[in-house]
């Protein structure tokens, strides 16, 4: 059976770098790496899924996907991509052919590997931190779970096919989360009133990404944070994203305090 949850153990020596959707922009990434000193042999970077489709360097995510220090949690684009090897008893809800045209310019080997490689990407993962368990999951933990642990039990679970897709296609909390200036303070600005409970026990903190958000600011709800800013516009589209009033950007951030961009 697919693992479906991935643990990653504490980082003694160096940083834990959680990034947004890629969506197939590597040069992009590696720019931003660069930026912020990204050391390979120390670091780690996670990505919160969504690594293909939209993006100029779709064809170069498996070479990513073999880097040591990189790790990531499938999206729905991923699933989409590789559904077939992924959720074979129910594959027709998942795809989204549209999304894969990048592709078409790929021979049949190149799309097997890549394939291969997404397939054997978790549905969720957890790293443990100095400041305890940090969650990684695409788009939430649906309304209902009280811990992060029953989370991860349920989705282990071999009949959980509706809890995947929540999972990696809700947007459910995003749309009462606000933006923020830093890992424990929210912004001023006033939303719509917010569920009941929504903190997650047993779990720091949990980084999601699937929904930009259209100030492109990293936005939070009690412990749960998402991260991802639209970056992949930047690489389709540079001189109109540099000209936006929210210039798109992909957000980097340490695990431990995922609400202060790096």
């Amino acid at each position: 059976m697919h693992k479906r949850l991935r643990t990653l153990p504490r980082n003694e020596h160096g940083r834990d770098l959680v990034v947004g959707d890629l969506h197939g922009s590597v040069r992009l990434l590696e720019s931003e790496l660069a930026r912020i000193s990204f050391d390979p042999a120390h670091d780690r970077v996670i990505a919160v899924g969504d690594l293909v489709d939209r993006g100029p360097d779709g064809a170069d995510i498996d070479h990513l996907l073999l880097q040591p220090w990189f790790y990531s949690v499938l999206g729905n684009h991923d699933v989409s991509f590789a559904a077939r090897l992924i959720v074979p008893a129910d594959w027709v809800r998942w795809e989204m052919p549209h999304f894969h045209r990048w592709a078409a310019s790929l021979d049949g080997d190149h799309i097997e590997r890549l394939r291969h490689l997404i397939a054997k990407l978790p549905w969720a993962l957890e790293v443990d931190t100095e400041i305890g368990l940090v969650g990684i999951v695409h788009a939430e933990v649906p309304m209902g779970f009280e811990s992060w642990r029953d989370f991860t039990e349920a989705l282990n679970d071999p009949s959980s096919t509706e809890l995947r897709w929540q999972a990696l296609t809700n947007r459910e909390l995003h749309s009462f989360a606000n933006p923020v200036e830093g890992a424990h303070a929210d912004s001023s600005e006033e939303r719509i009133q917010r569920p009941g409970s929504v903190h997650l026990n047993g779990v720091a903190h949990v980084i999601h990404g699937h929904d930009p958000a259209f100030d492109r600011r990293i936005h939070r709800l009690d412990n749960r944070y998402w991260i991802d800013c639209a970056g992949w516009e930047v690489a389709c589209r540079p001189d109109t994203a540099e000209q936006a009033e929210h210039p798109p950007r992909l957000a980097i951030v340490d695990a431990r305090d995922p609400g202060v961009p790096l």
